[in-house]
């Protein structure tokens, strides 16, 4: 599949790698936020979907940090586009450098974010705990509670920057789409309650 594919084709492909159903209802939970701050910026909203859908494609091998380069692995085994193994390859913490991702045993790969569309689902992935939506101050919490407070202020130099360029603080997106009704072939899996998971 050398074209982007589309939501359904996205819950298609995680249904036939194995994704159980809390996988899934936690990449719709991040889709949702991360096609709302695509679309206010400005950047390829199909690629934002598809990469927000796909970010966690590893986790029907891993639940472990290699969750991304497997991911991006299985996305090039199946010929998707590379702009969208790489959304997948960068998505963990707010993006690893080189030395980060030697500590955490991962192969030497480009794990920092560069396109606005890499941004755009890394951060939402960063917004949203489980399946339930978090400010950009309660993310930077989080990531201090489990000893990354470099890695939660590198996420809250992403969030300024994304707002920037979206003209407005990404922290009110979240609250718009917090409140939203979910549609499409998402609606099912948002709907549903599944046992919480951790990384």
């Amino acid at each position: 599949m050398s074209t982007t594919p589309n939501e359904q084709e996205c819950i298609d492909l995680l249904r036939s790698q194995g994704a159980p159903d809390r996988v899934i209802k936690h990449v719709c939970t991040v889709t949702m936020l991360a096609v709302a701050i695509a679309r206010e910026c400005r950047a390829d909203v199909d690629m934002v979907r598809a990469g927000a859908l796909l970010h966690d494609l590893g986790r029907t091998r891993t639940h472990g940090i290699r969750h991304a380069v497997e991911g991006a692995t299985i996305a090039r085994s199946l010929g998707l586009p590379e702009p969208l193994a790489l959304i997948i390859q960068k998505h963990v913490w707010a993006g690893m450098t080189r030395e980060e991702a030697a500590e955490q045993g991962l192969p030497d790969l480009d794990y920092m974010p560069s396109t606005v569309e890499e941004k755009i689902v890394c951060h939402a992935d960063n917004l949203v705990g489980d399946a339930t939506y978090l400010t950009s101050q309660e993310s930077f919490r989080d990531f201090c509670r489990k000893g990354y407070e470099s890695t939660g202020r590198r996420m809250l130099d992403m969030h300024r920057e994304l707002s920037e360029r979206c003209g407005r603080d990404i922290d009110q997106i979240v609250t718009e789409v917090k409140g939203s009704e979910p549609g499409g072939p998402c609606a099912r899996y948002l709907r549903m309650n599944v046992v919480k998971w951790t990384d």
